[in-house]
């Protein structure tokens, strides 16, 4: 799967223990990620969800920030939670 930014295209993949690369790196789990980009969300945090997705070589968060902020933000967003939620851990009950 792919996820355009602006003219570019990334390929993404389903990370290995996403909730654990998330909480160290921005201290909320994929379900909160969902929650919080659902409502409302800048460039940078839509960023911070998105890297765990892509490849090591992709910008780094303030760049994919940047690249984020001079497209279409909504659409990004969109797109960035449809990934969190086909990857986020299933909650238990």
């Amino acid at each position: 799967m792919t996820i355009q930014i602006g003219k570019r295209e990334f390929a993404t993949r389903r990370p290995q223990n996403l909730d654990v690369q998330l909480v160290e790196t921005t201290g909320c789990t994929a379900a909160e990620h969902v929650d919080i980009l659902g409502v409302r969300a800048t460039p940078y945090q839509v960023a911070r969800a998105l890297r765990p997705f892509l490849d090591k070589e992709a910008p780094a968060v303030s760049d994919l920030a940047t690249l984020i902020g001079d497209a279409d933000l909504v659409q990004v967003r969109t797109d960035t939670v449809a990934l969190l939620q086909a990857a986020a851990p299933a909650e238990k009950d």
